[in-house]
């Protein structure tokens, strides 16, 4: 049955990417919405939960579930099958998209036996290096895109906020006879990167900088950008959101709440 657009259970999900490097506050701002949580923790990096939300961590707010190559297929995808046919949660955290990329790539070549030993100087399909070394090919890219988009299609069917969180890495392309340097939210494959931003209407750009207050003491200043900005062009937002929404040592959720 299709869902009428006048829905008030509709209209409230929140499903937002939330881009940034390291360290700026993505799993905070995203675990500050009110609610049981679940936190698919590819990063290992749910720990600051901890120290932000004492309370609702003591209350039982919040369920972590640690994804590695190791358990993509024994964890994972049963977890997402069981979500689909109850979703306890009010808000779903994939924390986040840039290392479930290396992990998609990283559980294709486990299974195609590429870690059994180090070095595999014979193996039918694979790419070998010069030094005896097993690494992904179009195969393994063609993999990382499929599952992807398969468990984000899978993510945006839950009736829940969903915030993915990702962090831009380095990576060079060839244009002509130049190589150029760009920032991606994936770490291998180059299908997918243009793809994950176009399951959101929301993506946000989150930093900092130092800053001097009146005393001249210095301290940092967080910002969520919702709108394009000089660091990040794709941000954007389907609501009225201000275009930048100073969050320092204050809660998202709270900032952001008016304009749900």
């Amino acid at each position: 049955m299709p869902t009428n657009l006048n829905s008030e259970k509709y209209e409230k999900f929140v499903k937002a990417l939330l881009v940034a490097p390291t360290g700026r506050g993505k799993t905070i701002g995203a675990a500050s919405w009110p609610g049981r949580t679940l936190v698919l923790d590819f990063d290992d990096r749910h720990r600051p939960i901890i120290d932000w939300f004492p309370e609702r961590v003591a209350a039982g707010d919040f369920d972590v579930e640690s994804i590695t190559a190791k358990n993509f297929w024994s964890v994972f995808k049963p977890l997402m099958n069981n979500l689909g046919t109850h979703n306890p949660y009010a808000n779903i955290l994939c924390d986040g998209i840039t290392s479930m990329s290396n992990c998609t790539v990283m559980t294709q070549m486990m299974a195609k036996g590429g870690f059994d030993n180090w070095f595999k100087r014979e193996d039918k399909g694979s790419k070998i290096t010069t030094g005896g070394v097993m690494v992904p090919g179009w195969d393994e890219f063609n993999g990382e895109a499929m599952l992807m988009s398969l468990v984000l299609e899978m993510l945006k069917a839950f009736k829940c906020n969903l915030f993915v969180t990702a962090h831009p890495v380095q990576r060079t392309k060839i244009e002509g006879t130049k190589s150029v340097k760009y920032s991606s939210i994936t770490t291998f494959g180059p299908k997918i990167e243009s793809i994950i931003p176009t399951y959101f209407d929301e993506v946000w750009y989150m930093d900092y900088r130092l800053e001097a207050d009146d005393k001249g003491k210095t301290y940092i200043k967080r910002v969520c950008y919702t709108s394009p900005c000089d660091d990040y062009l794709e941000a954007k937002t389907a609501k009225s959101f201000p275009p930048a929404i100073d969050y320092t040592d204050k809660n998202l959720y709270d900032l952001m709440k008016d304009y749900l």
